[in-house]
């Protein structure tokens, strides 16, 4: 729910990014369908998108918790 939650937020602040990405996914895939696995290879820049989201808000801790 986290990597959800940071993905609405990155969208909602960032309209310029979800117009592109929309783009892409429109122009490779049309409307037609919704995109598949196989698909990740022909949408560099939504795999981009998602790859930087899980970079900025991993949905899991990633170092040590200090009491």
């Amino acid at each position: 729910m986290s990597s959800i939650s940071s993905f609405l937020l990155a969208m909602c602040m960032h309209p310029e990014v979800q117009a592109k990405a929309q783009e892409e996914i429109d122009r490779v895939i049309g409307r037609d369908r919704l995109p598949t696995f196989e698909d990740r290879r022909s949408l560099p820049y939504v795999e981009g998108v998602y790859r930087e989201v899980m970079r900025l808000d991993a949905p899991i801790p990633l170092g040590k918790r200090e009491s």
